[in-house]
């Protein structure tokens, strides 16, 4: 759970960007490219990317297998190194898939606004860089605790913890922020076409 947890952080952020911007630039064929069958891939592949990523360290580190399942209470004294090095990598593929990930949200931003609904893109834009900033944090406070456990013997152990409760910090605040936003965007969606409709429907009465 500990080798999959982070990991996953960065590559479902690139997958959902992903997905919202074929929902504007391909719109025509983005229920194609997102069905049931092209979903569950997508899933298989993201459950079995920390392994694709990481198998080739852990084989090669002599503990790697040894720690792998508890690296904090194993009692084997190299297991905190190994679990610093592991986060280490997480960190290296978390920003890489935040580049991702902020390239495809400029990219869907950019074809909004050629739409009709630019202030749903500015609010997408906002989201976009509060969301990209907390884990910014999230990803320097994550390596400073790897560092930390790389060289436990010299890090003192109370900034150990209060850099393991800020970087905690982040992480869920900028999950409970991108749920807090997805809302706002939705009903500025919704309030448009609920106009929409209303007008239609006046027009068409005023006809008849």
């Amino acid at each position: 759970m500990l080798w999959h947890n982070i990991y996953l952080f960065g590559i479902l952020s690139f997958v959902l960007a992903l997905n919202r911007y074929t929902a504007i630039a391909y719109w025509k064929d983005h229920n194609r490219l997102w069905s049931f069958f092209p979903t569950c891939a997508w899933c298989v592949f993201l459950l079995a990317y920390p392994v694709i990523v990481d198998i080739g360290f852990i084989a090669s580190d002599p503990n790697g297998f040894i720690c792998l399942p508890r690296p904090l209470t194993s009692g084997n004294e190299n297991c905190p190194k190994v679990y610093g090095r592991i986060g280490l990598r997480q960190c290296a593929s978390n920003v890489v898939m935040m580049i991702g990930s902020v390239i495809f949200s400029a990219l869907t931003i950019m074809k909004i606004r050629k739409t009709s609904a630019p202030q749903v893109a500015t609010k997408l834009f906002i989201q976009s860089c509060v969301s990209n900033a907390i884990f910014t944090v999230f990803v320097i406070t994550l390596v400073f605790n790897c560092l930390m456990w790389i060289h436990e013997d010299t890090a003192d152990p109370t900034l150990k913890l209060v850099n393991n409760m800020i970087c905690s910090l982040p992480n869920y605040g900028r999950q409970s922020i991108n749920i807090i936003w997805l809302v706002v965007i939705t009903r500025s969606m919704i309030r448009p076409s609920k106009k929409t409709c209303v007008t239609s429907a006046v027009r068409s009465s005023i006809t008849k």
